[in-house]
C-alpha cells in the first residue's frame, strides 16, 4: 500500500505544469473564445441609423467608418471636439450617436461634451448618447467617463465585440425611442415580442396585409336594415364582414395597436348583433382610422430600412442569393433573415421585386416557398 501511495504522489508530482503554464493557458483558452466569439458574430443592420465620429487622427476615423460599415449605417466624421459642437447646436443632421474620442488638442472630450450638455440647452443635446473612443482603458475610467456625460466608452484599439454591443445598446432602439404613432404601444411591442427583429417582422406584415382586408369592406357606405339588402349594398355578406373584422381586431391587438383593435371589436359585435345602422356608421370612420396607422407605419418601416438613403446596384448579389437558398434548404432560419436584411439594404434596377417577396414569405414563415422560388430562378439570379 505504501509502495502505491509513493508511486501516486510521484505521479502526481510529474504531473505538476507550474502556476506560469496554468496562466498562460488561460490566457490562450480566454483567446480562443474570443476569436470564436468574433467569428460567430452576426451584426444586425441599421441603415436608419445616422453616427457622428470624432477624432483628431484621420486614420482613427478611417478604421471607425471601416468597423461600422457592416451595420450598413451612415457614418459622418469630425476632427475636432468644437466641429462636433457645432454639428449638435446646429441639429443639420439628427445624430443616433456621437464617438468621441478622449484626448484631443485644444479641447478634449469631455470639455466638448460638457459644452453639448450644458451650453446648447437642447433636449436633443442633453440626450444625445456620447460615447467616448480611449486608448486610457483604466481601472475607474468608466466611472469617470459616466459622471462627465458620456453614456459609455470603448478601449482603443476597437474590440468588434465591445462595439456591437455598444451600437445594440444605445442606437440599434432608439428609433423606437424617438418615433411616436398614435394608437401604436412600441414599447410594449417590444417588451412583448422581445426582440426589436421580431416586433419589425410583425408589424411589416400588418403593413403589407391589412389593405387587402380594408378593400373588401370599403363598398360599405349605404344604410340598409336587412341582412339581405346589406349583401346586395356591401358587396359581401354580413357573416364575410365579421370575419374580416374580426381579423383586422386580432392583428391590431397583436401588434398593440389597441386604439384599431377596439373599433374593429365595436364592429364585430354589431356584425354579430345584426345591427346594421351601426356597422354602416362606424365603417368609412374605422377604415379612415387603419389607412392612417398604416400611413405612419410605412414611414417607420421606412426609417428602419433607409429607404430612399439606400445605394443602388443592377440585381442582387449572386453569392448571397446562393448563401440564401443554400439555407433555405437546411431550414436555417436565423442566417435567412439576415441575408434578407443584407439584401434589402440596396436598390436594384432589375429583380427588386424578388426581394420584396423574398421579405414578405420570409414574415409568414413560407420557407420552401422561398426554397423554391429560388431553385426555379436560379439560372436567372445566381
Amino acid at each position: 500500500m505504501l509502495c502505491k501511495n509513493k508511486i501516486k504522489q510521484k505521479c502526481i508530482n510529474n504531473s505538476t505544469i507550474g502556476v506560469e503554464v496554468v496562466k498562460n493557458l488561460k490566457k490562450f483558452r480566454y483567446s480562443d473564445q474570443q476569436r470564436r466569439k468574433r467569428a460567430e458574430l452576426v451584426r444586425r443592420r441599421m441603415p436608419y441609423a445616422h453616427v457622428l465620429v470624432v477624432d483628431d487622427v484621420a486614420t482613427n476615423l478611417d478604421v471607425a467608418k471601416g468597423m461600422l460599415s457592416p451595420y450598413g449605417m451612415q457614418v459622418d466624421c469630425v476632427t475636432s471636439g468644437q466641429e462636433a459642437i457645432e454639428a449638435i447646436r446646429l441639429e443639420k443632421t439628427k445624430y443616433d450617436a456621437v464617438f468621441m474620442d478622449h484626448m484631443m488638442p485644444e479641447m478634449d472630450g469631455i470639455e466638448a461634451t460638457r459644452i453639448i450638455r450644458e451650453e446648447i440647452k437642447t433636449t436633443y443635446a442633453k440626450t444625445i448618447p456620447i460615447i467616448a473612443l480611449t486608448a486610457n482603458a483604466i481601472v475607474g475610467n468608466e466611472q469617470m467617463f459616466l459622471k462627465n456625460g458620456f453614456q459609455a466608452f470603448i478601449s482603443k484599439p476597437i474590440d468588434v465585440i465591445q462595439l456591437d454591443t455598444i451600437l445594440n445598446t444605445w442606437i440599434r432602439n432608439s428609433i423606437f425611442q424617438d418615433f411616436e404613432i398614435e394608437g401604436l404601444y412600441l414599447a410594449e411591442g417590444l417588451e412583448r415580442y422581445s426582440t426589436e427583429e421580431n416586433y419589425l417582422s410583425l408589424l411589416r406584415s400588418y403593413y403589407l396585409h391589412t389593405p387587402e382586408l380594408l378593400e373588401k369592406i370599403r363598398t360599405l357606405n349605404r344604410s340598409s336594415g336587412e341582412a339581405s339588402l346589406f349583401e346586395e349594398t356591401a358587396g359581401i355578406s354580413l357573416s364575410d364582414y365579421t370575419i374580416i373584422v374580426h381579423g383586422i381586431k386580432g392583428s391590431s391587438y397583436s401588434i398593440c395597436a389597441d386604439a384599431v383593435g377596439r373599433e374593429a371589436e365595436k364592429l364585430e359585435m354589431a356584425a354579430r348583433g345584426g345591427e346594421f345602422e351601426k356597422i354602416l356608421k362606424g365603417n368609412a370612420p374605422f377604415i379612415k382610422m387603419v389607412e392612417k396607422l398604416l400611413s405612419d407605419l410605412e414611414k417607420l418601416l421606412d426609417k428602419m430600412s433607409g429607404k430612399g438613403e439606400k445605394p443602388r446596384k443592377s440585381a442582387p448579389d449572386e453569392a448571397l442569393m446562393s448563401r440564401l437558398l443554400e439555407a433555405a434548404e437546411k431550414y436555417e432560419t436565423t442566417k435567412m433573415k439576415h441575408i434578407i436584411n443584407e439584401l434589402e439594404s440596396f436598390d436594384y434596377e432589375s429583380w427588386g421585386d424578388l426581394v420584396v417577396w423574398l421579405r414578405d414569405q420570409m414574415d409568414n414563415l413560407e420557407y420552401d416557398a422561398i426554397r423554391d422560388r429560388l431553385n426555379e430562378e436560379a439560372e436567372l439570379i445566381i
